[in-house]
């Protein structure tokens, strides 16, 4: 499983995930995200993993969310609509292994990075940690990271989040109740390595039944939710909008919308 974008280190049970492109703040292109699908449905049938932690490489990122420089240009819209689809698979690949998963997150936590953070069943975060949605900045819509982000969030601070594009630090996150703890950021990798190893102790056969009940009472229709979301993601790509702010960040400008 091991590759450049993605880092697969195994202590005993307790397996850890590095998305490993710093130079990008770690952001998920179609390869990453591939490589994070495949790794964690191997690890999820792998009865010798008890606990998964996900990270990013380095103090800058958790995961600056899609990689909007590599989103293909050229590309038919088929796809490139069945590439943005991975993150929700990614999701729901998480939400499927028996193991609980652990976002070990410092630095930003933004769109689809946020996404892949709130999909995890413990979120602990350094107080460097940044948390955010900022498609509004380009035109575009925080679509497939909706169904993770309301599991946790309050309603309306989560559309805030979506329509401001503003972020939320750690301490916010934190009251919230979006991620589980804050702790400094020399004691990061400590905390989450014994909150692992806790959970590795644990029974693993209650624990897999266990977390496959709990994300099936809170939200059965998940499936569903994708589907309609990809598709909504899509459509607003096509956008003059989107397509100018795509344009103006690689321009590095403020983008001029028309609402068309």
């Amino acid at each position: 499983m091991d590759s450049d974008q993605v880092i697969v280190e195994r202590r005993e049970s307790v397996v850890q995930l590095v998305i490993n492109r710093p130079e990008r703040r770690n952001a998920l292109d179609w390869s990453t995200l591939t490589l994070l699908h495949s790794s964690i449905e191997e690890l999820a049938a792998d009865k010798g993993v008890r606990a998964i932690i996900l990270t990013g490489q380095g103090d800058r990122a958790f995961s600056s969310g899609v990689d909007l420089a590599g989103m293909g240009e050229g590309t038919s819209q088929r796809v490139l609509h069945d590439s943005r689809a991975k993150v929700a698979a990614v999701i729901q690949a998480m939400w499927a292994a028996p193991q609980p998963i652990i976002a070990k997150v410092r630095g930003y936590a933004l769109a689809g990075g946020f996404g892949l953070a709130m999909a995890a069943d413990v979120v602990i975060a350094s107080e460097s940690a940044v948390f955010g949605t900022p498609e509004a900045e380009v035109g575009l819509w925080p679509f497939q990271i909706t169904v993770p982000l309301l599991r946790f969030a309050p309603p309306r601070i989560a559309l805030e989040l979506m329509l401001t594009a503003r972020r939320m630090d750690a301490a916010e996150a934190l009251a919230h109740g979006l991620i589980n703890r804050v702790v400094p950021e020399e004691q990061l990798d400590a905390t989450v390595e014994a909150f692992a190893a806790d959970l590795a102790g644990l029974s693993s056969a209650a624990t897999g039944f266990g977390k496959r009940s709990f994300y099936q009472v809170s939200g059965s229709m998940d499936h569903e939710h994708f589907d309609y979301l990809a598709t909504l993601l899509t459509l607003v790509n096509q956008f003059d909008d989107a397509k100018e702010g795509l344009l103006a960040r690689r321009e590095h400008r403020q983008p001029r919308f028309l609402g068309h």
